[in-house]
């Protein structure tokens, strides 16, 4: 489901869930059409702005499936900065942390709309962005030939994901997420 309310080419989108949800919901930022997890969705205006203005460096952090392992140089590139393009434009970027897991996260699983090309040799990699550019974790990644297979937020500030499964949605108060947002992850 694409995180907007105007679909896209067949894709669904909130405008069908529209008459779930209270009026005047937005999205706090956006997934693109291949990662999913943790969305915040909210009528308030404020909020989506504080959350939403780099300044406030709130954390964004993901699980990362890269096709292919990392050796030691693209291990410290990967932690270094990387300069991508967008709009023309290019831009160094960074992660502000980065781990390379050595073991699969639990996640549900999911067909990859991409397969592998080498299906014995990914990596898991959790990574964290107080400030991201449009697709910035896929276009980082392959500029070092490291396809992002599959990206999932894990967590907005302390807001976590959870136990929540795709599809799934827990209604949370306004002073809960202010509360948690500077928090580390709970």
């Amino acid at each position: 489901m694409l995180s907007q309310f105007t679909p896209e080419a067949g894709n669904p989108s909130f405008a069908d869930l529209h008459r779930k949800l209270p009026k005047a919901v937005y999205p706090v930022g956006r997934l693109d059409m291949n990662s999913e997890g943790l969305l915040l969705l909210t009528d308030d205006p404020e909020l989506n702005a504080t959350i939403l203005r780099p300044e406030q460096k709130i954390r964004k952090t993901y699980l990362v499936l890269l096709d292919g392992k990392p050796d030691e140089g693209m291990k410290e590139k990967l932690s270094g900065t990387v300069t991508i393009r967008l709009k023309g434009s290019s831009y160094p970027c960074r992660f502000d942390s980065i781990e390379f897991l050595q073991s699969t996260p639990s996640v549900t699983s999911l067909d990859l709309p991409i397969k592998a090309r080498s299906p014995g040799k990914l990596q898991w990699i959790r990574v964290t962005l107080t400030e991201g550019k449009n697709r910035q974790i896929r276009k980082m990644t392959a500029t070092l030939n490291l396809p992002s297979l599959r990206i999932i937020r894990t967590s907005v500030g302390g807001i976590t994901l959870g136990n929540l499964s795709p599809g799934e949605w827990k209604e949370t108060s306004r002073e809960d997420i202010i509360e948690y947002l500077y928090k580390p992850e709970i």
